[in-house]
C-alpha cells in the first residue's frame, strides 16, 4: 500500500513524500488504520521498522491545529530518543503546522515552561521531566487524547513506573499506544491494568537482516582486538557498546592514540556535549561512536554498518536493542559480540573470522570519515525558512501580533505562516512556500516596535 492511498490530511502526505517514503512498511500498514479508528493498541516490531511514523501519522491526523492545549503526550526513556521523536513528529507535521515541545532534563525548565504557555500540539519527553511540569501545572493536560509509551518495556520498569502511573492517573486519553521491539512482563501488567482488550500487533519482531558473530577474547585483549576488527571490517559507520562510562572513556583513549575517527557518549557528559556528539555521528563527521546503553534504544542513524558489543549486554533484550542500531528499515547489518572466558553465550552464534592482512593503509582509512548523509530535514523543509525576530514577551509581543505583521506584507497570507515560538526576548517563525526572503526583506516592525529579522542560525 502507498502513503498516497491513505485517507489522511494532504499536508501530512506532502511531508511524507519529501521524507522519501512511498510504500507503507508492514508495521505502518497494520497500525495506522487502527489508530485512525481511535483504537488503543500494543505494537511490537523489530528495531528500525518505522514505528514512530506509524503512530505519528495516526496521532497528527487527528490534531485540531487551532486548539491551544496539548492533545498528545509521548514518553521515551532517554533524552536522546525524546529529541529524535520530537524531530520526526515535527518534520511530519511541518505543513500541518504542528508544534511539538520536548521536555527533558539538563535543559532550562523555565524555557520549556515558556514554550508550553503557547499553543502546543504534542509534548514529547522523559517521564521525570514531564511529571515535574505536570506537578507545577506548566501546561493543561485535560485535552490530551493520545498517550504513547515509546520503548514501553524500558519505561515500565522500576526506574519509571511510579511516575508513569501518576501521569496515567491524571490523563483521560482516548487512545493509548505502547510501542517496543521487545515486550516483557511489565508491559503485560500495564496492559492488563489500563488497556484490557487492546489488540497486540506483532509484525516482523526479529532482526533477521542483521548477521551476528562472536569473538572469544580476554578482557585485557579487548582493546587490541577491537582495533583489529575495525581494520579488517573498515566500517563507514560503527557503534561500539561498553558496559560503563569508564569503559567508554578507556576505549576512546586507546583508539584515539591511533588517530581513529572516534567520539564517545555516555551519561557522564553534559547534555549539550551528548547532543553535539550524536549530531556529528548522524551527519557523518565521525566514523566510530563508543557509547553506553543510553544509545541502545530507538536512536535512528542511517546506515550503521557494524555494531560491536565490546562488553556483553546484561540481557537478551538489551542485546536486541543494541544490534538494532544496525540494519535499519530494509538495510543489512552486522553485529560482533566479545565473549570473555566463563561468560555464557548463544552457541549458535558463529565465530567471527577474517584473513584480511592488517596493512597500514587500512588503519589510515579509519582516521577520517567521508560518509554522506541524506538530509531528510532539508528535503522536507526545502521551501520552509525559520526566521529569528529580535522581540518577544518582554516587549509584549504575542503570536497574534507577529501574524498581523506578516500578513501585512504584500504577498503573504496566513497559509504561509507555520509554527510560531515567542520567547522572552526573541521569537522564531516558520515561513512556508519559499516566502522567507520576502519576510527578511519587508518585516521591520511588529506592533509598531522596530525589530531586526534574520534567518535563524539553525537554518544556516
Amino acid at each position: 500500500m502507498k502513503f498516497e492511498d491513505l485517507s489522511i490530511d494532504g499536508s501530512l502526505k506532502q511531508s511524507i513524500v519529501r521524507m522519501g517514503y512511498t510504500q507503507l512498511m508492514p508495521i505502518q500498514a497494520a497500525v495506522i488504520p487502527i489508530l485512525l479508528a481511535h483504537t488503543s493498541c500494543v505494537v511490537q516490531s523489530r528495531t528500525g521498522s518505522g514505528k514512530t511514523l506509524a503512530y505519528g501519522i495516526g496521532m497528527e491526523q487527528d490534531l485540531v491545529i487551532d486548539q491551544h492545549d496539548p492533545q498528545a503526550l509521548v514518553l521515551a526513556p532517554t533524552r536522546e530518543l525524546s529529541m529524535q521523536i520530537e524531530k520526526e513528529l515535527a518534520l511530519l507535521g511541518t505543513y500541518k503546522k504542528v508544534k511539538c515541545v520536548t521536555l527533558i532534563g539538563k535543559q532550562s525548565f523555565d524555557l520549556q515552561k515558556e514554550d508550553l504557555a503557547q499553543r502546543t500540539h504534542i509534548v514529547v519527553g522523559t517521564p521525570g521531566r514531564v511529571y515535574d511540569h505536570m506537578v507545577q501545572d506548566s501546561f493543561s493536560y485535560e485535552k490530551i487524547k493520545y498517550f504513547v509509551l515509546d520503548e514501553a518495556d524500558a519505561l515500565l520498569n522500576t526506574d519509571f513506573i511510579e511516575r508513569i502511573e501518576w501521569i496515567m492517573d491524571h490523563l483521560q486519553p482516548e487512545t493509548i499506544v505502547l510501542v517496543s521491539a521487545t515486550i516483557g512482563p511489565s508491559v503485560q501488567a500495564f496492559v492488563q491494568k489500563h488497556m484490557k482488550g487492546a489488540p497486540v500487533i506483532h509484525v516482523d519482531p526479529t532482526n533477521h537482516q542483521i548477521a551476528s558473530y562472536r569473538i572469544m577474547v580476554a578482557d585485557a585483549n579487548k582493546p587490541a582486538t577491537c582495533l583489529e576488527v575495525l581494520q579488517k571490517e573498515l566500517p563507514d559507520t560503527c557503534i561500539i557498546f561498553c558496559a560503563t562510562k569508564d569503559r567508554v572513556d578507556a576505549l576512546y583513549e586507546y583508539l584515539s592514540l591511533y588517530g581513529i575517527s572516534v567520539f564517545r557518549m555516555h551519561a557522564g557528559m553534559e547534555q549539550s556535549q551528548r547532543k553535539e556528539t550524536l549530531q556529528a555521528f548522524e551527519q557523518g563527521r565521525v566514523r566510530i561512536l563508543i557509547a553506553t546503553d543510553i544509545l541502545a534504544r530507538g536512536i535512528d542513524i542511517e546506515k550503521v554498518d557494524l555494531v560491536i558489543n565490546y562488553d556483553q549486554p546484561d540481557s537478551k533484550i538489551i542485546y536486541t536493542h543494541r544490534i538494532g542500531r544496525s540494519g535499519r528499515i530494509y538495510e543489512k547489518g552486522k553485529a560482533i559480540t566479545f565473549i570473555e572466558p566463563g561468560q555464557t553465550y548463544d552457541h549458535a552464534m558463529p565465530l567471527w573470522t577474517s584473513d584480511v592482512d592488517l596493512a597500514p593503509w587500512r588503519l589510515a582509512v579509519l582516521t577520517s570519515s567521508h560518509r554522506k548523509r541524506e538530509n531528510k530535514d532539508a528535503k522536507v523543509r526545502e521551501d520552509v525558512m525559520k526566521i529569528y525576530i529580535t522581540a518577544g514577551k518582554s516587549k509584549k509581543i504575542r503570536p497574534g501580533d507577529i501574524v498581523g505583521a506578516l500578513c501585512a506584507i504584500d504577498g503573504m497570507t496566513m497559509d504561509d505562516i507555520g509554527v510560531i515560538q515567542v520567547q522572552d526576548h526573541q521569537s522564531f517563525v516558520d515561513i512556508l512556500h519559499n516566502k522567507g526572503h520576502l519576510v527578511l526583506k519587508n518585516l521591520h516592525q511588529v506592533k509598531k516596535k522596530h525589530v531586526r529579522v534574520e534567518r535563524a542560525r539553525s537554518e544556516e
